[in-house]
């Protein structure tokens, strides 16, 4: 019982500052939320642009494949 005691005792201020003691970790709390959001919008805006990119070469490499094969078969008939 007296362990209890000691820790709540422990956890409390010995002078009640208005809850000015927590300001610094909520500030820290903020800050690093606040950064979390910034690093992911930009892994996820660099992730979104290489798939747009990825996505425009893999077109361009169906048009030239189809184009190859349009012209393997224009030559095998002999025009």
């Amino acid at each position: 019982m007296n362990f209890l005691v000691e820790l709540f005792a422990k956890a409390k201020p010995a002078v009640d500052d208005g809850g000015g003691s927590l300001i610094p970790a909520a500030m820290g709390f903020f800050i690093v939320a606040f950064f979390v959001a910034i690093i992911s919008s930009v892994v996820s805006s660099a992730f979104r642009g290489a798939s747009k990119s990825a996505e425009v070469s893999m077109s361009n490499a169906k048009k030239y494949h189809i184009a190859l094969i349009k012209e393997q078969y224009r030559r095998k008939k002999g025009e």
